[in-house]
């Protein structure tokens, strides 16, 4: 997908002269945008005309109109790119639903605002997206990769006093630069997303100096509640290692696949590798044997490079251990270190690639917003447009259930 800015934040309500091609065709966005029930959100911001001056512009072709920014194959990034666009653009207009006059600036600003305000009305059109994705795809949720990312707030926040007093630094690891990390100033959207689908499950918003571990059950359970099912799996990198989220995810039925942090001395408890491996009284990591089926103990054998001809000492003695006494370290259904652990473990990058579609194809941090209820509403808008996206591709893939989602 191509990018290519529309409009600067300068172009005056004019805008400059149109060069041929500068639209692309639209027939896929309002595909998309048609199949979307907006119901919830205009109903939120509508108002019964009283009868008594100008009347007001139609609610539906102004929502509408928001969320057509974010299906654009152009990042329309700012509202007056959006009034822009409308103005110049009879194919986005009429598909937004305008019959007549273009409304103001100010008027699609106003109206942002009222959106700002109804999160839950948003929720609502996400609700039913998952249950109608489910409903194609049964097998959609049972696999979650839960990450977070940031977003930045269109603000300074080293001036006093800041102009977005919600925001809050904090501190990303970015691997391209020297130091290995970033500090942004603004929030952080917390998403768990299937691993199979890259598709969008739910969300949750927070300061962007929140840590990522408290934020993973209850990003899960709005998953849960949104799909009728708990995941078979729930996938997440070392930010989310704790006993109480291993520990939660087992108890619910689902495997924990969460790195674990290795510990300054090596091992964990003195004597088990990072994935939860016994070692022998040598140093070297014993080798696995076997399951038992009956109650879930592993059994590991002597270390195939065993330093010890001691048939006395504890090297030669099967070693076994219960994941239920320690799922944080032994990994619970799925045993820590295994194959199964480790292919599934490969999937948590599906959650990176949406927030690489929403950041490199989308508008995640290019935008002029600031507050938290506005910054929540663009987030959720992003969310909500690649769930839309996905849907459709899966209506038009349901005949074939293996075909690919993206190109």
């Amino acid at each position: 997908m191509s990018i290519h800015t529309v409009a600067p934040a300068d172009f005056t309500s004019a805008g400059p002269p149109l060069q041929p091609g500068a639209f692309p065709d639209l027939a896929e966005e309002r595909e998309i945008l048609d199949s979307v029930n907006l119901q919830p959100l205009i109903e939120a911001v509508s108002k019964p005309y009283a009868g008594v001056g100008r009347r007001p512009h139609d609610r539906r072709a102004i929502v509408r109109a928001h969320f057509m920014a974010y299906l654009h194959k152009t990042i329309i990034g700012t509202v007056t790119a959006l009034h822009w666009t409308l103005l110049n653009n009879a194919t986005f207009r009429a598909a937004c639903g305008f019959n007549g006059r273009v409304p103001s600036r100010p008027t699609l600003s106003r109206v942002w605002t009222q959106m700002a305000e109804y999160p839950e009305a948003v929720e609502r059109i996400m609700d039913e997206i998952v249950r109608e994705a489910k409903r194609i795809r049964p097998d959609l949720g049972e696999e979650l990769a839960v990450d977070a990312t940031p977003v930045r707030s269109y603000s300074d926040g080293n001036r006093k006093p800041r102009s977005d007093p919600d925001a809050e630094w904090g501190m990303h690891h970015k691997a391209n630069t020297k130091e290995g990390f970033e500090w942004v100033f603004g929030y952080k959207l917390h998403v768990a997303a299937d691993a199979n689908y890259d598709f969008p499950i739910a969300m949750k918003f927070t300061p962007g100096n929140a840590n990522d571990s408290p934020h993973m059950i209850p990003v899960i359970q709005d998953a849960e509640r949104r799909l009728g099912s708990f995941p078979k799996s729930v996938l997440g990198d070392r930010g989310y290692d704790s006993a109480a989220n291993s520990q939660w995810v087992d108890e619910r039925g689902g495997a924990p696949i969460i790195h674990k942090r290795k510990p300054k001395s090596g091992l964990h408890q003195g004597e088990y590798t990072t994935d939860g491996i016994p070692i022998c009284e040598c140093g070297e990591v014993r080798e696995y044997l076997f399951t038992n089926p009956a109650n879930g103990v592993h059994h590991y054998g002597r270390a195939p490079d065993c330093r010890s001809d001691d048939e006395d000492s504890l090297c030669f003695i099967t070693f076994w251990v219960n994941p239920q006494e320690n799922v944080r370290l032994f990994g619970g259904e799925v045993r820590r270190g295994s194959d199964e652990w480790k292919q599934g473990y490969k999937k948590r990058w599906s959650v990176e690639r949406v927030f690489s579609r929403w950041k490199v194809e989308g508008r995640l941090n290019d935008h002029r917003f600031r507050q938290s209820k506005t910054i929540r509403l663009h987030a959720m808008l992003q969310m909500l447009a690649l769930q839309a996206v996905i849907l459709t591709r899966m209506k038009a893939s349901a005949a074939a259930p293996d075909g690919e989602l993206w190109d």
